[in-house]
This record gives C-alpha cells, sequence and structure tokens, in this order.
C-alpha cells in the first residue's frame, strides 16, 4: 500500500468514526408531562399509562431510551390540578398528556401565560 492510499484510507475511517459516534449519540431525551385525574395508585390509571406507552412503544419511543415520562397525580383535586399544571409548563416537556377538561384548562391557561 503507498503512503498517499494509507493516508486517504485513514482519513475516510476517522471521518468515518466521527459520524458514527454522532449518530451513536442520537437525539436528546425527550420529555412528556402526564397529569392524569386520579391518585397514583388508582387501579383505572395504570392500563391507561401502559396503553400510551404501548402506542409510543409501537411507534420506536421507549421509556428511558428516548422518553421520559414525568407524572402528576393530582386525583381530581382542582388545587393540585392548577399547581401540577403549573409545574409541567415551567418544566417545558416536548408534550403533555392530560386526561380530563379540568386538568386540560389548567394546562391551558398556563400555556397562555
Amino acid at each position: 500500500m503507498k503512503r498517499r492510499e494509507f493516508i486517504t484510507l485513514l482519513g475516510g475511517a476517522a471521518c468515518v468514526w466521527l459520524v458514527a459516534a454522532r449518530a451513536q449519540q442520537g437525539s436528546a431525551m425527550r420529555r412528556v408531562g402526564v397529569m392524569l385525574s386520579f391518585g397514583s395508585d388508582d387501579p383505572e390509571a395504570q392500563p391507561l399509562i401502559s396503553a400510551f406507552k404501548k402506542g409510543l412503544q409501537d411507534r420506536g419511543w421507549t421509556e428511558d431510551r428516548n422518553i421520559k415520562f414525568d407524572y402528576r397525580w393530582p386525583a381530581a383535586d382542582p388545587e393540585l390540578m392548577r399547581t401540577y399544571a403549573a409545574e409541567l409548563v415551567r418544566a417545558t416537556p416536548s408534550a403533555i398528556l392530560v386526561n380530563s377538561t379540568p386538568g386540560t384548562s389548567h394546562v391551558n391557561l398556563k400555556f397562555a401565560a
């Protein structure tokens, strides 16, 4: 192998390595705020969360790999809904999932402010 070919090969390998390293870093972890009108121990809440996660996973979003969930459980308490809505909006997640009209109105008011 000639010196020029060796240097070209070495330079090409370095470029490929940089591209591969950048690809492995991937995009930043996405965050989703989740505020359900249940308590954290409510048996109705877990099937909803599981179905939501399954739907995301079917589309390539896996918890702790490329998505993180921030949960709030106000248990239909209007004051907690207001507090948690403000917390979630301040955290600037990629998306916020809310399952109740009162919860949605609190989140909308915080976004508009």
